[in-house]
């Protein structure tokens, strides 16, 4: 049985990791991150199951740099085998790769986040998640509700 310290740091490195694969454009990592009943709030509206999700990540633009910034990351136990993730995120984006290695040009958007994981076979999946629109970078406002 795993500890609920263990829980909480586990769903914390869970979030990063999600970041992390989707900023790298590696789907399949984001992908096997999902539980099957997965439901998240994307641009555009809400998909349902994984089947939407995978299908909506494969529509991302492939020249799209992004980066987000995970922030103020909290998680708290819900129950033995789920846990709840609330934190900030600053998102830098962009299609143009000239601009180089700084986000001097792209506005950054910025959400405040509640994700919910459960362990499913020792391994935490999202089960939820929704950002929530603090500011929005121009461009962004029609795909996203506040």
């Amino acid at each position: 049985m795993i500890t609920n310290e263990a829980l909480v740091l586990q769903a914390l490195q869970t979030v990063k990791q999600f970041y992390r694969h989707l900023d790298s454009q590696e789907i399949d990592k984001v992908v096997e991150l999902l539980a099957d009943d997965i439901r998240w709030h994307r641009p555009g509206g809400w998909v349902e199951g994984i089947e939407q999700a995978a299908a909506a990540l494969e529509h991302r633009t492939p020249d799209m740099i992004i980066r987000h910034l995970v922030l103020n990351d909290v998680a708290d136990i819900v129950s033995e085998n789920e846990v709840e993730v609330r934190y900030c995120i600053v998102s830098f984006s962009t299609n143009d790769a000239s601009l180089g290695p700084t986000p001097e040009t792209p506005t950054p958007s910025i959400f405040d986040c509640v994700d919910k994981l459960r362990l499913v076979d020792d391994t935490l999946k999202f089960t939820f998640r929704s950002p929530s629109a603090v500011f929005l970078r121009p461009g962004l406002a029609d795909n996203y509700a506040k």
